[in-house]
């Protein structure tokens, strides 16, 4: 293989791919509480320490590093790998923290198609066992991965994620027959 070629005709059945994710309904009113819990620890504080401001200075200080880091915690990413035949999907919180939410062999899935959005009629009709969802709510390349699970007996998966022209390349790479790409 030549020195100089472009990591696209390197190797064909690797992809890494990073997406942002989107904040459910909880993450959403946690910050809220979070935000007005730290409001009114300001005020209440404001009142006790008005007299010495050097210590308010400080729990203002102290509050507020607190909130970021609430809030940076919060943010969710998520990372699909496409490597020796396996899809692997993990959730990035606060650009730290790492879970991994599936790993499914791409070899095993019955059926990769497009998607509008996580309420889509195909992904309802699957009636799935389990649904993960590790997409972007607004995302233009959603696609859903459905595979029958070899480790349990009857046990059907759908897998709903952002895609990119490198990922379904690499997901055609492993499983040519399952793919339905996007018109």
């Amino acid at each position: 293989m030549n020195r100089n070629s472009n990591s696209d005709s390197f190797s064909p059945g690797y992809c890494e791919y990073l997406v942002p994710g989107f904040a459910s309904t909880k993450i959403k009113i946690l910050r809220i509480v979070a935000l007005v819990v730290g409001l009114a620890l300001l005020v209440l504080l404001f009142g006790l320490l008005s007299k010495i401001p050097q210590v308010f200075a400080v729990w203002l200080v102290l509050i507020c590093a607190l909130e970021v880091i609430f809030f940076r915690c919060t943010v969710r990413e998520f990372e699909y790998t496409v490597a020796m035949g396996e899809l692997t999907v993990e959730a990035i919180y606060g650009k730290k923290w790492r879970r991994k939410l599936a790993v499914i062999r791409v070899s095993d899935a019955d059926r990769v198609f497009p998607v509008d959005s996580f309420k889509d009629a195909q992904i309802e009709s699957l009636k799935a066992d389990k649904v993960i969802y590790a997409s972007p709510k607004k995302s233009d390349y959603m696609y859903c991965l459905y595979t029958k699970d070899s480790s349990e007996k009857n046990s059907k998966t759908a897998l709903v994620f952002s895609s990119c022209k490198k990922l379904n390349d690499s997901i055609k790479f492993y499983n040519r027959t399952a793919l339905t790409e996007r018109k």
